[in-house]
């Protein structure tokens, strides 16, 4: 049975939500989570959808200005807020099966009366989080609260229990209002939809507003869960943008490794080691320990659910091809930069663990898994823009042909990456879904509308001997046919 509601301590909790966080001295963050959790369970109907517009605008949890507040303690009260949420939303349910007198739904008892009252709670949830007058500075914490009531529902339906679509539906609807809006604020544009873009305008969204890497994990971990015909309400195109602007921004747009070339040296017996007070080591040690890089294959995956909602939708389509130009060029500059600066550094040179100091090599272990992580990220990416292109296109256009061949072309610069995991070997993982890529791209690029067309082969013309190459290293292909 829930714990009873006590009237006392409801009004101090509300006390303690509405100050400052430098108030707050007598509570920790976790304690403040844990009672918002407790009270939109506990909490009389009536007093809930005044309680959820308390929580979303707390100083306590967001600060006065939650897009002025720290990058820190932003993303972790969105990712509290979001578990909170959803924990609330199973323990409900079972809150009111316990006792169903926690709603204000009248008897006859039995299940019938536990969905109601289930139901009336979730539509208190959702008008609690509709936007106010002035709450565009909300707009962040309410794409968190409402994240963990859809990861909630989502919860509920996966324990086979019976949720109304009426309530899934608004509340997937709202986080789409919740998304467009935070786009508004961290990505302001003077367009909608926006039109094509770059590599250049996705990081400078980036580098504007740090809280936008927020806003695309609390995206990537629940947006494929919400239905197609919903999603394209949103601007696709500027999502799509900002998501590829958090991953290149983290890998710094290819010129992660740079300060390699400045910092590691051969130090006297022969093995690499870095110079005194090198900053790369505690840079990439940072890189890798963020939350934007251990959410790398949510971001990867939510770009590919994207361009296929943008490649199934009668809207999105005609305006599909320069989005996703967009996306293969700023991954294939990323991997130009890349290519050039590992080429440049002493640890590209490297055959045995032997010849790296011992002391340092934790570091390449992090370079190492980072290398394979551009990898596999780029690998993701690209064969989500080949879906597009084989499955939702009748005949592949002009354009397909362009993309499949840039994605080869970024392959190619990152061929130095599989070979150093065993690529002519691997058969598992993200090696299997390259070779599976690699394939692609050049099933589209050879591509020929009927026998008196032969453009496919004449792209093939163009690149194959550029890219043979790759071919013989990744997957010890016998290329010898070509000729």
């Amino acid at each position: 049975m829930a714990t009873p509601f006590q009237v006392q301590a409801y009004n101090a909790f509300l006390t303690i939500l509405g100050k400052d966080r430098s108030s707050n001295q007598s509570i920790s963050h976790d304690q403040l989570l844990g009672g918002i959790a407790h009270y939109l369970i506990v909490l009389p109907h009536p007093y809930v959808r005044s309680f959820v517009t308390l929580a979303i605008s707390s100083a306590a949890l967001w600060g006065r200005t939650p897009r002025a507040g720290p990058f820190g303690e932003a993303h972790r009260s969105a990712f509290g807020i979001r578990q909170a949420v959803h924990q609330a939303v199973v323990a409900k349910y079972k809150a009111l099966q316990d006792d169903p007198n926690l709603s204000s739904i009248l008897p006859p008892l039995g299940r019938k009366r536990v969905s109601l009252a289930l139901t009336e709670w979730l539509d208190l949830l959702v008008s609690g989080s509709q936007p106010r007058t002035g709450s565009r500075d909300f707009a962040l914490p309410r794409l968190a609260f409402l994240s963990g009531l859809v990861l909630g529902l989502k919860e509920l339906e996966k324990q086979d229990i019976t949720v109304s679509q009426h309530n899934i539906s608004r509340s997937c609807a709202e986080l789409v209002v919740s998304v467009a809006e935070s786009l508004d604020v961290y990505a302001p544009s003077d367009s909608d939809p926006m039109p094509a873009w770059d590599s250049n305008l996705a990081l400078r969204f980036r580098e504007a507003e740090a809280h936008l890497d927020v806003v695309v994990e609390l995206c990537a971990a629940v947006l494929h869960l919400v239905p197609s015909d919903q999603l394209t309400a949103l601007d696709l195109s500027k999502l799509t943008c900002v998501c590829v602007g958090s991953v290149l921004h983290l890998f710094q747009n290819g010129f992660c490794f740079k300060l390699l070339e400045s910092e590691l040296v051969k130090l006297n017996p022969g093995r690499l080691g870095f110079k005194p007070n090198a900053k790369f080591p505690q840079q990439i040690k940072t890189l890798h320990n963020s939350s934007i890089y251990i959410h790398l294959g949510s971001i990867a995956k939510l770009i590919g659910h994207l361009c296929v909602c943008m490649a199934q939708s009668d809207f999105w389509r005609p305006r599909l091809y320069p989005i996703l130009t967009g996306l293969v060029d700023g991954f294939g500059q990323a991997s130009l930069h890349l290519e050039m600066t590992w080429s440049k550094c002493l640890l590209s040179r490297v055959k045995e663990d032997a010849e790296i100091a011992p002391e340092i090599q934790p570091v390449t272990t992090y370079v190492w898994h980072m290398l394979k992580s551009i990898l596999f990220t780029t690998v993701l990416a690209s064969q989500s823009v080949l879906d597009a292109i084989i499955y939702y296109s009748a005949v592949i256009p002009r354009e397909g042909k362009l993309l499949s061949r840039g994605i080869l072309l970024t392959f190619c610069r990152l061929s130095f990456v599989s070979t150093k995991f065993g690529a002519l070997t691997a058969e598992g993982g993200g090696f299997s879904e390259m070779k599976r890529a690699f394939f692609g791209a050049l099933d589209v690029l050879a591509f020929n509308y009927d026998d008196k067309d032969t453009t496919g082969d004449q792209s093939c013309i163009k690149l194959i001997w550029g890219i043979s190459l790759i071919q013989i290293i990744l997957f010890g292909k016998d290329v010898s046919y070509i000729s």
